[in-house]
């Protein structure tokens, strides 16, 4: 998924990682610098949701300029 987002944004500057995410939010993306480091919780990860949280990642990409809040 991180290598498909990171191809579909034409950047190498894409990170996926598990971790905690605010209350009834699926990813998580957090501008760091020229990153974006996308955390999904781990429980989302199975074959049902997988869509769901690719289609969330492709939106995430979508919020920010690198480094910086649209």
């Amino acid at each position: 998924m991180q290598e498909a987002l990171r191809v579909e944004s034409k950047s190498e500057d894409v990170y996926i990682h598990y971790g905690s995410v605010p209350e009834d939010s699926i990813v998580d993306p957090i501008p760091i610098d020229k990153y974006l480091d996308i955390c999904v919780p781990a429980e989302y990860m199975s074959p049902e949701t997988i869509l769901l949280v690719y289609e969330k990642c492709r939106g995430a990409l979508t919020e920010f300029k690198w480094g910086v809040i649209k």
